[in-house]
């Protein structure tokens, strides 16, 4: 990796040779990558009068908007890093990532979040929004009236942040990934290589970009020179629409987008495959064979956000259905290495812990926890996978330190959910695990246990009302079993042995319905 080539300098290159085609499409918006790079500039050097400089940080509270992916860039020019919020965090989650990053300024999308923002961070930093009408926040177009930032001519080291991406909730609190130039560009290298990408790809931008997957996937597709389309926030009828319109030739969905876009482009009679390249994402096995069926080439994948993205990816075969758990082949640049527990290699066909190396590796949380690298630069993964001996993998599970739920594809730790029901007085122990969602994948489900009756009649109601508070509505426990002193049973001890009970509890009741 080289010691100054950075993102800006790979968004020149792109803009020189192909200044003329789309870079981003949003609704009615569109931009050459020669307008596009003359307005990050602009931006840049906006940003720059309200105190961005080298190493700032931004926080971010958006949905999907070109505007969104300017500010990205314009942060990658300047060396400042964003740190994306997701739009459904509390505002108890989103300020302990503001102590935590003590970000310059915070933008906005709309007035409501503008001001949930300015109540969050306070009189002390600037707000910028996207939506005018606000006479107390800047107006983020306001910036592009600026003049052209010259570019900085090597200070933005590859190692400098990019982002920093919330996520490892292990402990009970999330921590920040810092992604740097260096694992974007390597990033960049692998994945389009691996699906072949180039200035005639347009990526559908449908997973939200505060997400790992949909800001590594937009970052891919600018320094590839493909375009961006946006459709703002997820809706299937205009991501076919735009599908149709050739404005989209790949795109990476969480269940269940994928099928729904199938159908919506069913609806409008457009025949996918004659515009898509290829989709990707964590889908379904009823969806991943629509695709095939219908002619689209469908990747399966693994990656995660200490890894800046994807590390795997293969196509799924044209005849006949590989397991629901493959995911894909090693891409090129990142290197693989299963291990047991004692951190000795397994052999060809046995399962282990995925130990990654490779310049797209995250190395520390902010702002200086390490990941969780070994002494000599592996990062443990915490996913056990299996390796055939053609090079196809497959997904077994967790290490029991790393239990993780993915909702839609979203990531849960049980140890953040489990801390929240626990500061309710009436819970003596809680367990928080994934079971099977026909919709979504996985499912967020919940066991408490309760030493006095007293608490029995509201427990439920109440333990939904706290996590309505501190946590997002994706991290909230869809079904709670609570285990009472009158129980027949012994109170579970540990998540394996609540999963147990609660299945237990629900094929019980089932029955009993039936």
């Amino acid at each position: 990796m080289s010691l100054t080539f950075n993102l800006a300098d790979q968004l020149a290159i792109v803009t020189k040779h192909y200044p003329d085609h789309l870079a981003v499409a949003c609704e009615d918006y569109r931009c050459s990558f020669e307008s596009f790079s003359d307005k990050i500039r602009r931006i840049a050097h906006g940003l720059s009068t309200h105190g961005v400089t080298m190493d700032s940080r931004i926080l971010a509270l958006a949905s999907n908007c070109h505007r969104l992916i300017e500010l990205y860039w314009a942060a990658v020019l300047l060396g400042a890093s964003v740190v994306p919020v997701e739009g459904r965090l509390t505002d108890e989650e989103i300020s302990y990532m503001v102590m935590a990053t003590e970000p310059v300024i915070a933008v906005a999308d709309s007035l409501s979040n503008a001001e949930r923002l300015h109540n969050i961070v306070g009189t002390g930093r600037s707000i910028i929004c996207f939506e005018e009408g606000g006479g107390q926040f800047l107006l983020f177009d306001d910036l592009a009236q600026s003049s052209r930032m010259d570019l900085p001519d090597g200070t933005v080291s590859p190692q400098t942040p990019a982002l920093i991406i919330y996520t490892a909730a292990v402990e009970g609190r999330p921590k920040g990934a810092v992604i740097t130039h260096a694992n974007l560009l390597a990033q960049y290298t692998q994945t389009r290589n691996a699906v072949q990408i180039g200035p005639d790809s347009r990526h559908g931008v449908f997973l939200p970009l505060t997400h790992t997957f949909g800001a590594y996937l937009m970052f891919v597709a600018t320094c590839a020179g493909s375009a961006n389309t946006v459709i703002g926030a997820f809706d299937a009828e205009k991501a076919a629409k735009a599908i149709g319109q050739g404005l989209v030739s790949f795109f990476a969905t969480f269940a269940p987008m994928g099928e729904r876009i199938q159908l919506a482009a069913d609806r409008q009679g457009i025949d996918l495959a004659d515009y898509l390249e290829f989709a990707t994402g964590l889908e379904v096995a009823s969806t991943i064979e629509r695709y095939r069926n219908v002619g689209v080439r469908y990747y399966y994948m693994y990656g995660q956000t200490e890894a800046a993205g994807m590390v795997a990816m293969g196509a799924a075969p044209t005849d006949g259905l590989v397991a629901a758990n493959y995911s894909g082949m090693m891409l090129e640049g990142t290197r693989l290495s299963l291990r047991d527990h004692e951190n000795q290699e397994v052999l060809p066909g046995q399962a282990g812990e995925a130990w990654l190396r490779g310049d797209c590796i995250v190395e520390h949380y902010w702002p200086d926890q390490p990941t969780r690298l070994s002494e000599s630069g592996w990062l443990r993964t915490g996913d056990i996978l299996r390796e055939e001996l053609d090079g196809r993998l497959y997904f077994v599970g967790r290490t029991s330190d790393k239990d993780l739920i993915k909702p839609g594809g979203l990531n849960v730790y049980p140890a953040e959910v489990e801390h929240v029901l626990s500061q309710h007085l009436g819970v003596q122990a809680s367990f928080v695990f994934g079971d099977d969602d026909p919709l979504w994948r996985e499912q967020v489900c919940a066991v408490v246990t309760t030493q006095s009756s007293e608490y029995l009649p509201m427990l439920e109601a109440e333990l939904r009302e706290l996590c309505s508070t501190k946590l997002a509505s994706y991290k909230r426990p869809v079904r709670i079993a609570i285990h009472s002193p009158a129980s027949t049973e012994p109170a579970p001890r540990s998540r394996s042995e609540a999963k147990e009970y609660f299945l237990r509890l629900y094929s019980s009741q089932a029955n009993v319905e039936h």
